[in-house]
């Protein structure tokens, strides 16, 4: 057998002798060490879970600053908000020079979420296109276009913009998040591309920060259990 595939087998059986001398040798030990460890668990799992139930209530109706990123630069942003505002191209290179000096609680100003999408977090999505203005464009074009100074020639073809480069990307910006990496019926995909590093959040709270440590089938549990007690209180 592979020396690789033994090794963590070795490991583990060895850990666990370990761990069953210990319990014979230091009973009361080994259960306090449990137990401790046990309650911290529970604990932990509560605070997330708080944590995920208050982020789904208000991170629909809460305004949240967005912004696209590719090789440490901000490409394009939005105030995501019942009423979404585009980032103008002269306060995107204010909130660049921000970004580059790692300035994130200035950028959050007012609102509830600081939120910087690697561009990759796009380019994993399945998802292959998108209607601008009830007609349909590729996700390939897309990502050509917010990455260009010219986006009109992309997105061109029956959509009629006649604003100015920088909205029209901060309008493809906020399709795709809304109807991709944001969408409420994939929200696992967030969670995914969290944990890769792709998306950067601020402030980051509880969840974010477990996020990163425990696998993604525990999430899932935690979300499909917060998303059930949310509607239990929406039906109330």
């Amino acid at each position: 057998m592979d020396i690789l595939v033994l090794e963590p087998i070795i490991v583990f059986i060895a850990l666990t002798i370990l761990s069953i001398l210990f319990m014979r040798r230091y009973p009361k030990v080994f259960f306090a060490v449990t137990l401790g460890i046990t309650v911290i668990g529970v604990i932990l799992f509560a605070i997330v879970f708080m944590d995920v139930v208050d982020l789904q209530k208000h991170f629909q109706n809460s305004t949240k600053i967005v912004f696209l990123e590719q090789d440490g630069r901000l490409l394009a942003g939005i105030e995501m908000s019942e009423d979404p505002v585009a980032i103008s191209n002269s306060s995107l290179k204010i909130y660049n020079d921000l970004y580059q000096q790692k300035s994130y609680e200035a950028m959050l100003g007012k609102n509830y979420k600081l939120m910087i999408f690697s561009i990759k977090a796009i380019e994993d999505l399945q998802q292959t296109t998108f209607y601008v203005q009830d007609i349909e464009v590729s996700k390939e074009n897309i990502l050509k276009a917010v990455q260009s100074d010219d986006p009109v020639q992309y997105i061109s073809n029956g959509i009629t913009i006649s604003e100015d480069s920088q909205y029209i990307k901060s309008l493809l910006l906020g399709v795709v998040l809304s109807n991709g990496v944001l969408d409420q019926n994939n929200p696992l995909y967030f969670f995914e591309q969290y944990k890769q590093g792709n998306i950067f959040i601020y402030p980051e709270t509880a969840v974010f920060k477990a996020m990163k440590i425990i696998p993604l089938s525990s999430i899932r549990t935690v979300v499909e259990k917060a998303s059930a007690k949310l509607l239990q209180r929406q039906i109330i």
